[in-house]
């Protein structure tokens, strides 16, 4: 099983860090014996501001937005909780 996961968001000043993941999980048994693997890793971040929010990997390189919405469930719900009332919702770049 392998999934994409949201961490939790991280207030930093006027930004907000929203930490990446993949959980992949294994699992295998045979008689009596039995094992299991978990293993989450890093991706990448969302830094949200009140000038919208741009994707980066965990070296620092540029992620599209837009694919990290469709990938990352519940990514499109936190960034939009995060805007402010008087934040337009295209504030948030997707390039």
């Amino acid at each position: 099983m392998k999934e994409s996961r949201v961490g939790s968001a991280i207030p930093a000043g006027e930004f907000t860090i929203v930490p990446l993941e993949t959980l992949s999980v294994e699992r295998a048994g045979k008689g009596r014996g039995w094992w299991f693997l978990a293993v989450r890793r890093p991706v990448g971040v969302v830094i949200h501001s009140g000038q919208g929010a741009r994707a980066m990997d965990i070296s620092g390189n540029a992620m599209p937005l837009g694919e990290c919405l469709e990938e990352f469930r519940g990514l499109k719900d936190l960034l939009d909780s995060l805007s402010g009332p008087g934040e337009e919702r295209d504030s948030i770049q997707t390039g």
